[in-house]
């Protein structure tokens, strides 16, 4: 060995290959669909880590993982992508954002434009064809890295799954009978930042900043045009029960101050969307995906024709029945409330036409085509240790080239496989740097606090409930065998992650150990 090199030696355990991570957005949309994959995979033997998007960085840096999960490829996560790219020996993509990109040019303008990146992705899973064809044409991806697959959410659209849908959101106190409206202005009304943040966002997509600024003001005002909308309708038809369903990142607030006024307005921050539309009478949108959800479910979508919409050919609207008053669309909306109204033939067509294009067969089994291609390529993946997974000890026959910090060398001995859980056990501490330092770092983390305290976290108790609502489903169609179980725990040093980390957030689904 050359004198003055280092030896680098595996910090914990070295990682099976069945270690997977999946990056988890915002839990009113995502984390339902992200459990039920999760189950399927930890079916199959995977550990499953389900990992804060706010937080991916700090969590990732110290968790091993042979295949992650992003729930995007745009231009604005490039850095996080390389650096997934440099940690991983497999990345995937599985856009969670929506699989209606009827201009491809806009889809085309979020996308990362880093063909490196691009070129090194394992895996991107479309939703429907239509996607699919267009990154391949257009030489953003080959071929060989597409996969069509749909998406796990789309599978509780399904009657074998629907169980899974209700189940899962049966914790909610929903009204016996309501018309959901379901307003999408998360430009001009956000809830996680300003709105000149968002404006700097799509110009960092690609728009021009004149064109982002026009983008705004219609947003801004289709949104005064959706809140009077709210006001008007539930003054009108007063003996009926509405409820805002605001899109996952708007701010509640607005819709609040207004429901104050309004006896039969009600604002929804519980749950997802779709155990809102399986349980309401009709939906309201305007420019919403919402209205495909509706249809899938079998429910009458109604789109309020006066306010503008974001496109002329907008594909909600296409499948929905336009009202060109408010006495109309309260008319409609009454009839929905007092019985089942069937879809129009319009409505039908218009959806196979989604199924066919965007999103694929509504069959149920897009969760498990998805836990298939992970699986495999996890399985493929050798199992190997990052940089970042690693620590630089000296050789016998050489010297440490830096003199490290006391708690650099504390932090490498609490991490060593063989002292550092015993260091744990025995709460030990070295000089004057001990464990406290960690809680100290925890207690101190503003990202942490941030999103402790958002609509973005998720703990271990939701995680299990949902485990609790979607195993009976699983087991009754076939993916849990008779007798197999999974596990949620939260994650822990040194058991998943590689070093010690100060509060841990990622959520752990793994098989039984029982």
């Amino acid at each position: 060995m050359v004198e003055g090199t280092s030896t680098l030696l595996p910090v914990g355990e070295a990682p099976g290959p069945r270690r997977i991570g999946i990056v988890v957005d915002n839990p009113q949309r995502d984390l339902p669909s992200s459990v039920f994959l999760a189950g399927r995979l930890a079916a199959r033997g995977a550990t499953v880590y389900l990992i804060p998007f706010n937080l991916r960085t700090a969590e990732c840096r110290v968790l091993d993982l042979d295949l992650i999960l992003l729930n995007n490829l745009y231009k604005t996560l490039d850095s996080f992508s390389r650096f997934c790219l440099g940690r991983y020996p497999a990345v995937c993509v599985l856009d969670n954002e929506g699989a209606v990109w009827t201009c491809f040019e806009e889809y085309e303008r979020a996308l990362s434009g880093s063909d490196e990146i691009r070129s090194k992705i394992d895996r991107v899973l479309c939703w429907g064809g239509s996607l699919a064809g267009r990154l391949v044409s257009s030489e953003k991806f080959r071929a060989s890295q597409i996969s069509v697959t749909g998406h796990p959410r789309m599978d509780f659209y399904a009657a074998v799954w629907r169980d899974a849908l209700l189940r899962g959101t049966a914790h909610i106190s929903y009204p016996d009978r309501f018309i959901l409206i379901a307003p999408n202005h998360p430009l001009a009304n956000p809830r996680f930042q300003t709105v000149d943040r968002e404006v700097e966002v799509l110009v960092e997509n690609g728009y021009s900043r004149e064109g982002a600024l026009a983008y705004l003001e219609l947003d801004r005002t289709r949104f005064e045009a959706m809140k009077a909308l709210a006001s008007d309708l539930t003054a009108t038809a007063g003996d009926l029960t509405f409820v805002i369903r605001p899109h996952p990142f708007e701010n509640p607030e607005p819709y609040i101050q207004l429901a104050a006024r309004r006896e039969n307005l009600i604002v929804a921050q519980e749950g997802t969307v779709d155990g809102w539309l399986a349980r309401a009478s009709a939906l309201i949108q305007r420019s919403s995906t919402t209205a495909i959800e509706a249809g899938l479910l079998g429910k009458l979508s109604l789109t309020p024709g006066w306010v503008p919409p974001l496109d002329k050919d907008e594909l909600p609207t296409r499948i929905s029945v336009v009202c060109d008053t408010l006495a109309a669309l309260c008319e409609r909306a009454r009839e929905a409330f007092a019985t089942t109204v069937p879809l129009p033939p319009h409505v039908h067509e218009g959806l196979k036409t989604v199924c066919d294009e965007w999103i694929g067969e509504i069959d149920g089994d897009a969760g498990a085509r998805v836990a298939a291609i992970l699986w495999e390529l996890a399985l493929s993946t050798n199992e190997q240790q990052s940089l970042i997974g690693q620590i630089a000890v000296p050789s016998t026959d050489g010297v440490a080239p830096t003199r490290r910090s006391l708690r650099q060398r504390t932090r490498d001995v609490l991490a060593n496989p063989r002292l550092g859980p015993a260091i744990l056990l025995h709460k030990l501490s070295l000089g004057r740097v001990d464990l406290r330092h960690l809680a100290l770092e925890a207690s101190q983390d503003p990202a942490r606090i941030a999103w402790d305290s958002s609509a973005k976290a998720f703990d271990l108790a939701e995680v299990s409930r949902l485990r609790d609502c979607l195993t009976p489903c699983l087991r009754r169609n076939g993916v849990l065998a008779h007798g197999q179980d999974i596990d949620t725990r939260a994650a822990s040093f040194p058991t998943d992650y590689a070093r010690p980390i100060a509060a841990p957030r990622s959520i752990v689904i793994s098989p039984s150990q029982n």
